[in-house]
């Protein structure tokens, strides 16, 4: 079972600077080792010395897609990244198919709520 996590990238194509907005400390850690003249932080979000498209290349090393965009000089991005949720459910309330069907998943070991939540890293030249 995965959760869906969203973000918001705004700039101007014109823009050498971004706004990025909903990322956790970890993710902005990250992104500022890549963009290290960054000011950081703005209100609910962070400013990066990126172009929007450099920003939103850097995200998807993160895992992101962009799903959709609005605006004509300013856009906004919309990027989400899907995040693993373990799934606990009783046997009790699980009919016969579906416990058939998991029978597969239930003999592999199981990761940590840590791990499936990790956050890929970035690698700097």
């Amino acid at each position: 079972m995965s959760e869906q996590y969203y973000i918001a990238v705004k700039a101007s194509l014109h823009s050498t600077d971004s706004s990025v907005f909903g990322l956790d400390p970890v993710e902005i850690a990250a992104l500022l080792k890549r963009f290290p003249n960054s000011q950081s932080p703005i209100f609910n979000g962070i400013l990066l010395k990126g172009s929007p498209i450099q920003v939103i290349n850097a995200l998807s090393e993160l895992g992101y897609k962009v799903v959709c965009s609005s605006g004509e000089s300013e856009i906004v991005w919309t990027l989400r990244r899907d995040i693993l949720i373990p799934e606990f459910s009783r046997k009790s309330h699980r009919s016969e198919s579906a416990r058939v069907a998991n029978t597969e998943v239930e003999k592999k070991p199981l990761r940590t709520s840590k791990s499936m939540l990790a956050t890929p890293t970035i690698k700097l030249n």
